[in-house]
């Protein structure tokens, strides 16, 4: 995880960040949370297939049959990572989003209220060389200016 300096400052400025942060730490333990109806269509999808590939090979002998089996177990592994790191980066780009509103580097958390925007319409963050769209930027300074409010 990179170094954040004065996490408790960050999170206190950004509301929701660190209830964002805490689903993505991967020491968690994730015992305690329930089963998403994603998960249990997941896993009941992959027991069916289990199943079916049992059936179909029930006339070949029993090394395929096993081989089968070993087949769709690593297939579900394989999904369930996938499945996962895509629920991971799709968290990553909540952090990102709600930081990008605050007007913080997701990077290197420097400020990057009051930076030009470059050509291609990026902010380039002068601590670490991140370069961010302007358009959440942009969306939120006119949504607190006054005469967007009024």
């Amino acid at each position: 995880m990179p170094y954040l300096p004065d996490l408790d400052a960050i999170c206190s400025r950004i509301p929701g960040l660190r209830s964002l942060l805490v689903d993505l730490d991967p020491t968690r333990p994730r015992l305690r949370s329930a089963i998403t109806i994603g998960q249990m269509a997941w896993y009941g999808a992959a027991c069916g297939l289990w199943i079916a590939v049992f059936l179909f090979t029930k006339g070949y002998p029993l090394p395929f049959r096993m081989a089968a089996g070993v087949g769709v177990i690593s297939l579900v592994i394989v999904g369930s990572y996938f499945r996962r790191r895509a629920g991971f980066r799709k968290g990553l780009g909540k952090v990102r989003r709600a930081m990008l509103d605050a007007s913080l580097c997701p990077s290197c958390t420097h400020s990057l209220e009051g930076l030009p925007a470059q050509a291609d319409g990026c902010v380039v963050c002068p601590e670490c060389g991140a370069a961010w769209r302007v358009d959440a930027l942009v969306d939120s300074d006119r949504a607190t200016t006054p005469s967007a409010i009024s």
